[in-house]
């Protein structure tokens, strides 16, 4: 059955500093963000409670009661998502067995290692979809958090693709090229057995 998504706050995830790691050239209209983040199968949402800003999350996958964050509704989304990904096939057909993902982690949440957490989270989800491995095929060789993220878990830079965006630099006056790194992952070899 189809749900009709009560999301509304999609894009203030994508602020400026995160731009410098996106494909995205700028601020996402609603309907850019919702086709481009939220038109897969699988969406995993990672909450968080707002009052324990320097809380420590998990290392392992923990029993959760929903009911702990309290309600949901009377909060601003940005005040509790920590994080959110899409899991989606990265290939057609006979390569249908590779994944892709794209990750927000919103700049409130950021250096609390929730991008470590949404990670072991994939590599939890992802083989219980049926995929067998996954491809990221744009990490951004500015993105040092996500690729020390990728590099933890297992994951290998199978290519480098010079100057694969046109990014803006820390200033957001400016842009340069900057290359890019292909990042594949076997679940076979990295993800945790099914239990």
């Amino acid at each position: 059955m189809h749900r009709k998504c009560h999301f509304e706050a999609g894009p203030q995830f994508m602020s400026d500093s995160s731009l410098l790691h996106s494909p995205q050239r700028g601020p996402m209209s609603d309907i850019e963000f919702r086709n481009y983040f939220l038109a897969y199968d699988v969406v995993i949402g990672i909450f968080v409670n707002s009052t324990e800003t320097n809380a420590e999350y998990p290392r392992q996958g923990t029993p959760f009661d929903l009911k702990s964050l309290g309600p949901l509704e009377s909060a601003e989304p940005s005040e509790r998502i920590g994080c959110f990904y899409y899991i989606k096939p990265n290939y057609p057909g006979r390569s249908s067995h590779l994944c892709n993902a794209g990750f927000v982690v919103p700049p409130n949440s950021r250096g609390r290692g929730i991008g470590s957490l949404a990670g072991r989270s994939f590599l939890h989800v992802a083989p219980r979809l049926g995929y067998r491995g996954s491809v990221f095929n744009l990490v951004y060789a500015t993105n040092e958090a996500s690729m020390r993220i990728w590099d933890k878990l297992g994951f290998q830079r199978v290519g480098r693709i010079p100057s694969a965006g046109l990014l803006k630099t820390g200033s957001g006056e400016d842009e340069h090229y900057v290359d890019a790194h292909v990042i594949y992952g076997d679940f076979a070899k990295i993800a945790p057995p099914f239990v």
